[in-house]
């Protein structure tokens, strides 16, 4: 009994050995690709308007110098706010200022070893930042790549390590208070008792709620205080508000693109360990909201109503809310008829459907209100950004151009006239335009209509995150803040369920087929029975949902990139075939770069995202794919290459440094929602003393 009870899993450093090489190779290659391409790009950014500005100087210094040969009656009549010179001058002003308005340019940062490392674990982690990304179509393919693999290993990690952190935990202080009950106790428990007990509490999943909980809230509180104390030692000054939100995006791996660190070396170094925590207990969120929704709700609902069914109630409303399949994890019985096959509850995909709508546009609507007009005032900030210098700045060449004619005309030659002086004054005047809009730090947001209300509720609820739309409001910041929690695990149970269920139907479509041929070509007489079994034994192998969730995902990903290829077309941005497929595979991977952001809110919440949803889910089910091979097929695998190589031998004692067994752990709903047995986790459900009379009874 003990035997099947535990669990075989690789060791935890095994994992950060693995992946800590793996990070490194992934900084290395990273850094090698994109260095000189970042360094270029900035060069580029910093470069823009001055090809501009530099020949609206060597004009006006030409004209300086022209005049400066002229006799100073003539000098003096050029020297107003009528002449030629005084308008090439605010002409100078006016283009430098227009240059900076329509060609703001794209920033990155310089990828040097600590933002190698940042960007390297904003992929892995899909959050996103959106200062770092890469350029180069070598670093993208890399990105894909790299991603790939980095994504499940991961979250295989932090699914382990918190699971087990948590677990032991759990196992120490039952041990401590069973033995602080047995020590001052008059019946002193024996041995084989204490152990007994002790393990009878260990499966008890309400204090693994509780641990959880106090967890989760105090590495949030602490995460928050460590970014407002960082934030006023770089003078940034975020609120509390901000604080909060950042944070909550961190945990909840929401990469919006705007919330980026200022710092580098201090965020990798003062914030990340701590906000490592604070995702991986998130995870545990999530897991515990999306089996509560898988599961907890459909066994309440279908409970409910069977005590409505055995009430003759006429209206059976449930029923098109839940609906019972056959579970394709069962064994089939040879003896046993389909009846007898057991069933699992879900929700229906219309259900969820409705709901998910609902919520979403009570989202949208939330959004609109709250972050309509702040938007509108952002846009105009940053369209009439700078408008005060420029005006101050055609104020002051007016008055020095005024205070130059009275200076001229009590002159007897130009010769008395310093001309590198002026030069050097009036380019002091037209630069500053050019200062103010190089230093200007406020960014530009999308105004918030519906439909860009409606893209940012997605992103939220996706965690994908674009960067051009964000709440601004500390209301619309609440609100994020509120709506994600429940948003994420509902959408994410959603998208589970229909990959499963489109992997089932072309499973059985497939083996109905197949089935058929047989009967029709080779003439194979196959009895309703045996049709049965076959098909239940079909869905019980594993290697076809492989095929078809890989196959499916590569022809999906294929179709999306094409779209957002002809779509670029159309809008004319013509983006290249690697930045189409870069730009898909970030929305299936929900890598929010902030720096993808769609051309068109409407074009593509109608032209690109139902394609795109479905790309998520199935990459969704990869991931799933990918994390149970690294957890449960690779142990297991390694297990039976050691049972059958003799426990003397070195080959033996190698294959224990890689992985070890343990009683199973009883986490009940923040179980892993990817794993097998996240189909019938061990729910914690309080129950009342008559309900348990009534199901004796």
């Amino acid at each position: 009994m003990e035997n099947n009870q535990k669990k075989t899993q690789i060791r935890l450093y095994i994992y950060v050995i693995v992946i800590l090489l793996y990070f490194i190779y992934g900084v290395i290659f990273f850094y090698c690709l994109e260095n000189s391409a970042t360094i270029q790009r900035r060069q580029q950014y910093n470069e823009r308007c001055k090809e501009r500005s530099s020949k609206s100087l060597f004009d006006i210094n030409n004209d300086l110098n022209n005049m400066m040969n002229e006799d100073i009656k003539n000098t003096s009549l050029l020297f107003t706010i009528n002449s030629s010179f005084y308008k090439k001058i605010l002409k100078s002003i006016d283009e430098i200022d227009q240059c900076h308005l329509y060609d703001s340019g794209i920033n990155v940062k310089e990828v040097d070893i600590p933002n190698a490392i940042s960007f390297v674990y904003a992929i892995t982690i899909t959050l996103g930042s959106g200062d770092v990304y890469a350029i180069t179509n070598e670093g993208k393919i890399f990105f894909i790549l790299f991603s790939i693999l980095s994504i499940p290993l991961i979250i295989a990690f932090y699914t382990d390590l918190t699971e087990g952190v948590i677990s032991s935990i759990i196992h120490k202080l039952n041990f401590i208070i069973l033995y602080m009950k047995n020590k001052f106790s008059k019946n002193k428990m024996n041995k084989v008792t204490f152990q007994s007990e002790l393990k009878k509490m260990n499966k008890k999943p309400l204090q693994y709620y509780i641990l959880f909980f106090i967890s989760l809230i105090l590495i949030f509180i602490i995460c928050t205080g460590n970014h407002y104390y960082q934030s006023h030692l770089s003078r940034t000054n975020d609120t509390v508000l901000q604080s909060m939100t950042y944070i909550i995006e961190n945990f909840a791996l929401i990469g919006l693109g705007y919330n980026v660190p200022k710092n580098t070396v201090k965020y990798l170094t003062r914030e990340l360990p701590l906000m490592l925590f604070g995702i991986f207990l998130f995870s545990l969120y999530i897991n515990m909201t999306i089996n509560f929704i898988r599961h907890v709700i459909p066994k309440k609902l279908n409970k409910y109503r069977n005590k409505r069914l055995n009430n003759n109630d006429k209206f059976d409303f449930i029923q098109y809310l839940i609906y019972k399949h056959e579970d394709d994890v069962i064994q089939v019985d040879s003896n046993a008829s389909m009846a007898d096959q057991k069933k699992a509850v879900q929700i229906r995909i219309v259900a969820y459907i409705i709901v998910i709508v609902l919520f979403l546009g009570f989202g949208a609507f939330c959004i609109y209100t709250f972050e309509r007009e702040a938007s509108l005032e952002r846009k105009s900030i940053y369209a009439n950004r700078c408008k005060d210098i420029k005006n101050e700045s055609i104020n002051n060449v007016d008055n020095y151009i005024k205070d130059i004619t009275k200076n001229i005309l009590s002159k007897s030659s130009n010769k008395t006239l310093d001309d590198r002086e002026l030069l050097k004054n009036l380019i002091t005047i037209i630069e500053k335009i050019d200062d103010c809009h190089r230093n200007f730090n406020v960014s530009d947001v999308k105004e918030i209509h519906i439909w860009n209300a409606m893209s940012l509720t997605y992103t939220l609820s996706t965690t994908l995150g674009y960067g051009d739309i964000y709440p601004l409001t500390d209301n619309g910041k609440i609100f994020e803040i509120l709506f994600t929690l429940i948003a994420i695990p509902l959408v994410i149970s959603f998208y589970v369920d229909l990959s499963e269920l489109y992997i089932f139907h072309v499973i059985e479509i497939y083996y109905k087929t197949k089935l058929y041929f047989q009967k029709k070509f080779l003439r194979r007489k196959i009895s309703q029975v045996v049709r049965a079994k076959k098909m239940e034994i079909g869905r019980t192998r594993q290697a076809p949902k492989v095929y078809v969730s890989v196959g499916s995902l590569i022809i999906i990903l294929f179709v999306c990139t094409l779209n957002h290829f002809y779509q670029s077309k159309l809008a004319g941005t013509n983006d290249d075939f690697i930045y189409s497929i870069t730009y898909v595979y970030e929305n299936f991977g929900l890598i929010g770069l902030g720096y993808n952001v769609p051309t068109d809110t409407f074009l593509y919440l109608t032209r690109e995202l139902p394609l795109m949803f479905i790309g998520i889910c199935l990459y969704g089910q990869y991931i799933n794919i990918m994390v149970n091979t690294i957890r449960n097929v690779i142990p297991r695998t390694i297990k039976n290459i050691r049972s059958k190589v003799d426990k003397n031998s070195t080959k033996f004692t190698l294959l224990n440094f890689l992985i070890y067994e343990q009683e199973d752990k009883h986490m009940g709903v923040l179980a892993d929602y990817r794993t097998d047995g996240h189909k019938k986790p061990e729910i914690f459900i309080p129950v009342t003393v008559s309900e348990i009379n009534k199901d004796t009874v």
